[in-house]
């Protein structure tokens, strides 16, 4: 990042090492844009980066072979680099192949509506929340989560900071329609994190049925199934176990926690059928495939599959 464009944009004399999609997309398209979201839309596709950029690429306009350019810089064409005052993009999800709606790190207008047809913002919201003083959490996102439903009318935008867990907003007026507060029967007692201690009901991962009647929602070590229609939590369900030790000594708290199950949030989590009988979770740090059925929650399978570390 502190190189001059002049260097940034000069051959590699030797191969990349590609580990980590984000780090490879970042560094394929944006010299350095450490992306996070990537959504597909209208033809076209969209990279959010956490610099504060909505970046695009056309493959009709520009054909780019992804397997044969992995070791090659970019030329600056490549993408299209759209005017963006709403800091980091944290979340996309697309409606209808036209719309994607963008979750952000600016204090307001934070949900962010954007129009693929006309490039243009068409709408934005406010999802309030207090920052902490410190950053003891994975990411410092304001929103975390987003997407649409009921056909494009509602969207549902989620937030690790203090105030409503998660908000659902009716598209055509603006209009928050309802808040869902996370934290109502929490005790207060925080947790051990990577760094320092953390709030684990800190909303991070978000799905919505189609109808947007139910939503689940995912913390650090939580599942949150709601009813929309009696604004009610329904179930609770833990994913990962409680921290297993405390310490005495803060500084011991980010080596303990890099090899603990919870140390990520769960945050990719969907649907695995049609009919949305199914939801199947990913946990992060420690590969766990787990799904249940919907809307009961009831466990039907978990796995730990073994993958194999990419060449």
């Amino acid at each position: 990042e502190d190189e001059s464009k002049s260097e940034r944009t000069k051959e590699p004399t030797q191969p990349r090492d590609h580990r980590d999609w984000q780090n490879l997309t970042g560094w394929r398209i944006g010299w350095g844009e450490e992306t996070h979201s990537v959504c597909c839309c209208n033809g076209k596709i969209y990279w959010g980066s956490l610099n504060g950029k909505l970046l695009m690429l056309d493959p009709s306009l520009t054909p780019v072979d992804l397997s044969s350019d992995m070791d090659q810089n970019w030329a600056p064409n490549v993408y299209n680099d759209m005017k963006w005052n709403y800091k980091s993009i944290c979340c996309m999800d697309r409606y209808n192949d036209r719309f994607i709606v963008c979750g952000c790190c600016s204090d307001k207008d934070n949900v962010v509506i954007y129009d693929t047809e006309t490039e243009q913002v068409s709408k934005t919201f406010t999802h309030k929340g207090e920052k902490p003083k410190q950053y003891c959490t994975w990411h410092g996102y304001d929103v975390s989560a987003v997407n649409w439903a009921n056909s494009g009318q509602w969207i549902f935008s989620g937030s690790p900071f203090s105030g409503p867990g998660v908000v659902q907003w009716d598209v055509e007026t603006g209009t928050q329609i309802a808040e869902y507060d996370h934290r109502k029967n929490w005790d207060g007692k925080r947790e051990p994190a990577l760094y320092g201690t953390r709030d684990p009901h800190e909303i991070y991962g978000l799905r919505a049925t189609k109808d947007g009647s139910m939503f689940v929602s995912g913390s650090y070590r939580y599942l949150y199934l709601w009813d929309t229609r009696s604004q009610q939590l329904v179930k609770q369900t833990e994913f990962y176990p409680p921290p297993s030790k405390q310490f005495d000594r803060e500084e011991d708290i980010p080596a303990y926690w890099a090899n603990q199950e919870s140390a990520y949030p769960l945050e990719s989590f969907g649907f695995s059928n049609p009919a949305q009988t199914l939801l199947t979770v990913f946990g992060q740090r420690i590969a766990k495939v787990v799904t249940y059925e919907f809307p009961s929650m009831e466990l039907i399978s978990s796995s730990e599959p073994k993958f194999k570390e990419f060449q």
